[in-house]
């Protein structure tokens, strides 16, 4: 991913792999993506939720050694 800790310019580390999200326009899934990302594995679910209703979304994430797995 591009997200970038705002002081230091290290990559975020949020626990996800990814997230996608199909919202209602292009610039509502982009915000909302960024936010989730942001929010991480244990908040990004709530902040789809409270940004957009009826929005879907995707989240991945890696955990430990193993293949990587998917929520929807």
């Amino acid at each position: 991913h591009h997200l970038r800790h705002p002081r230091s310019g290290a990559a975020l580390h949020t626990g996800l792999w990814s997230v996608t999200v199909v919202a209602a326009s292009a610039v509502q899934a982009e915000v909302l993506t960024k936010a989730a990302f942001v929010a991480g594995a244990s908040g990004a679910a709530a902040v789809i939720e409270i940004g957009e209703a009826g929005a879907e979304f995707m989240l991945s994430m890696r955990l430990t050694s193993e293949p990587v797995k998917f929520f929807v």
